[in-house]
């Protein structure tokens, strides 16, 4: 395929009028497939297919008619007939030789599934009524009669013999394989399965979902990438056309197959160069955000302005998703301008000024439209919502808004400030921020002391305590899988010493990695904490084999002396790796953010007075891992997860805050204390258990 060769529009599942369901009963077959041709080729549509219900009967029949136009045309040339008396039928001729016409059959499967599959042409019809046979129908005059005896993992397998490209149809909607099959397992096997090039979607939320699981979880792992594509499905002659895919290749079959081994490349819904690589740029800057639906841009529009504009800058993709996927959102031109030109009136800034953010607007086929906006916050202001007499701030956070807390406005503005003072001052600034931080634990210097001596009683060094190994940073690795509890890897990078909004907070995140042989790597040998960069800490309990264990970032495996496994557990080390006692200590002492692990071990201490709870400690930290390990064995990509974590990280974080309470007992530390402690981890951002919110 040359470089300067243009992309073919292609519509590949039209179907005519042998199918039963077809709208336009009126029309003959030779009507019919005539006025396909003439509106293909008015659109401009290069490739198409003709996919009727088990029949590929139109398709020989659209043969027949060009080859008698041929003949026709050939004997009026023959004879020396007038051109005038057949240029009708030499015009027809021009289109029918403009439009490809691939041979396919849309199969009915169990369990009430739809799969298209288009032939190399080369194919003979009676080879694939042969397959329709087989699966259970009869063809009379070319609509099919019958039932489905084959399923989809069977039709699948069987189609490995032809010479094909197979497409999932209409998977958002009825007899599609997202919305039609429950089971996740069934539903992976058909998606992981050599012989599906691709699947049709035009749900851009539901593109995402797919390609998250593929990209993520290993059941759905793929031998070669699986495009996407948009086609009209088309019941009667109007609809053909009315969504299409621009595929770059040479019009021939084998061609067209081949884009479908590298769809990113070949493969898209829009025949835009330009807009695919803008798109690609922005991306790649991670600096962005998308809105895919009218729906969803009419009620967030403005909050992700506030998030960019907060930011400093920032790009909002609207009907573009997060992995570059084009679909567009039909607005019209009015709905547009009323949402845009309303900006001043909806989002306010500290300094009253806003700056209108720069749009770019892309036409797509079907009355689609893509903006491309860009925000830019040259006067370092702090912009904000006004409406029904509230007001509500937005930060940029995962490539999305997340609604501004008063931390979050009060770091924005320190930013804000810090960034207006010349580079020579700000050494001053920095001298001047360690200040007010030793200043700030000087006030309530009486309460940290009586903490501090309450923690270091009697107490362990976690050198003597511990056998410490360290193991060296892995770059570059092929991570394959999510976070799981049974990978045959344990993969983990920065974190802090107790994270926000997770579901694992003890247990390690297990991945697979594939051809794990080929890379040089540690084992866990024996039951240990790994200790990470940050201070995230997790325990690996089973090790009967050996983990294979590989790092991102600067890390430990930490294992219990022998002399010391009567007493300490490592449940109840990893417990004190994680409290809120150990952590404050290490901010008292260090004066600064706990930002290193090689300054944690080297500061780190096992105060003998948790002895007393570690019965109690154990029992809890084993129920939070297996709370983790039922979490993970549930199906995460269905709508319901974000619910299902929520909840999880809401009875964890109360189980951690009731051990933290025992804790505070063992050590003797009034409630005064208690809210010193948290008031310098609060300052700190230091917010994960949250134990004001566990008190409510």
């Amino acid at each position: 395929m040359n470089a300067n060769d243009k992309s073919l529009k292609c519509d590949l599942h039209i179907h005519t009028i042998y199918s039963s369901c077809y709208k336009q009963n009126d029309l003959s077959i030779e009507e019919n497939i005539k006025l396909i041709i003439n509106k293909c080729y008015d659109q401009g549509i290069s490739v198409i297919a003709f996919t009727d219900h088990n029949s590929a009967h139109a398709y020989y029949k659209y043969l027949e008619i060009k080859k008698d136009l041929e003949n026709n045309i050939k004997i009026a040339q023959e004879y020396n007939i007038e051109e005038s008396k057949y240029s009708d039928k030499k015009a027809l001729l021009q289109k029918f030789n403009y439009v490809n016409v691939l041979p396919g059959v849309e199969f009915d499967l169990n369990p009430g599934i739809h799969m298209v599959a288009i032939f190399n042409p080369k194919i003979e019809e009676i080879e694939i009524n042969k397959i329709i046979e087989e699966n259970g129908y009869i063809l009379n005059d070319g609509i099919s009669e019958g039932e489905s005896k084959l399923d989809v993992i069977h039709f699948l397998d069987k189609m490995k013999a032809f010479d094909t490209i197979i497409f999932a149809p209409h998977i958002d909607s009825d007899k599609g394989i997202y919305k039609s099959i429950a089971d996740a397992g069934f539903r992976s096997r058909i998606l992981k399965h050599d012989s599906l090039k691709a699947v049709c979607c035009l749900n851009s939320d539901v593109q995402g979902k797919i390609k998250d699981l593929i990209n993520t979880d290993n059941n759905y792992k793929r031998n070669f990438p699986l495009a996407f594509i948009q086609a009209s499905d088309a019941h009667e002659v109007k609809e053909v056309g009315k969504t299409v895919t621009y595929i770059r290749a040479i019009n021939s079959f084998e061609d067209i197959k081949k884009a479908f081994y590298s769809p990113e490349r070949d493969i898209s819904n829009i025949d835009n160069p330009n807009l695919i690589n803008l798109v690609k740029s922005i991306i790649e800057s991670k600096n962005y955000s998308c809105i895919n639906s009218m729906a969803e841009f009419e009620k967030d529009f403005y909050k992700h302005i506030v998030a960019h504009f907060n930011n400093g800058y920032g790009n909002i993709l609207v009907g573009i998703s997060c992995d570059g996927s084009i679909s567009g959102i039909k607005i019209t031109k009015e709905e547009l301008t009323k949402i845009v030109s309303n900006i001043d009136n909806k989002i306010c800034t500290t300094n009253g000024f806003l700056e209108k953010p720069t749009i770019k607007i892309e036409s797509l086929d079907d009355k689609k439209i893509v903006l491309l906006v860009y925000v830019i916050n040259r006067y370092k202001s702090i912009s904000y919502i006004r409406e029904n007499n509230s007001e509500t701030s937005y930060i940029f956070h995962n490539n999305n808004y997340k609604e501004a807390k008063i931390k979050d406005i009060v770091y924005l503005a320190n930013q804000k400030i810090l960034s207006s003072i010349g580079d020579h001052q700000i050494d001053n600034v920095k001298v001047l921020i360690g200040f007010m931080q030793d200043f700030t634990n000087i006030i309530g210097i009486p309460s940290s002391i009586n903490i501090n001596s309450k923690i270091e009683k009697d107490f362990i060094k976690l050198s003597d305590l511990c056998k410490i190994t360290k193991c060296r940073p892995y770059h570059n690795i092929k991570i394959e899988g999510n976070g799981n509890s049974d990978g045959n890897c344990i993969v983990v990078s920065d974190a802090k010493i107790r994270l926000d909004d997770t579901m694992l907070r003890c247990s390690a995140p297990q991945i697979n990695i594939k051809n794990i042989g080929d890379v040089y790597h540690d084992v866990v040998a024996e039951p240990s904490i790994i200790l990470v960069n940050n201070g995230g800490s997790y325990i690996i309990e089973e090790c009967d084999i050996g983990k294979a264990i590989v790092f991102n970032q600067e890390s430990y495996i930490i294992t219990i002396k022998k002399e010391y496994t009567d007493k300490v557990s490592l449940y109840l080390l990893l417990f004190w790796l994680k409290s809120s006692c150990l952590l404050w200590y290490l901010c008292f002492h260090i004066h600064r953010d706990v930002n290193s692990s090689a300054v944690i071990l080297e500061k780190t201490i096992f105060p003998k007075a948790l002895f007393s709870i570690k019965t109690t400690v154990e029992k809890r930290i084993k129920e939070i891992i297996i709370c983790e390990k039922d979490l993970l064995s549930k199906d995460l990509s269905k709508e319901n997860a974000g619910e299902l974590i929520i909840e999880h990280n809401s009875n964890v974080n109360k189980m951690i805050g009731e051990l933290e309470d025992d804790e505070y007992k063992c050590f003797g530390i009034s409630e005064e204390e208690v809210n010193s402690i948290e008031n310098l981890l609060n300052g700190k951002h230091y917010f994960i258990y949250k134990k004001h919110d566990i008190k409510k």
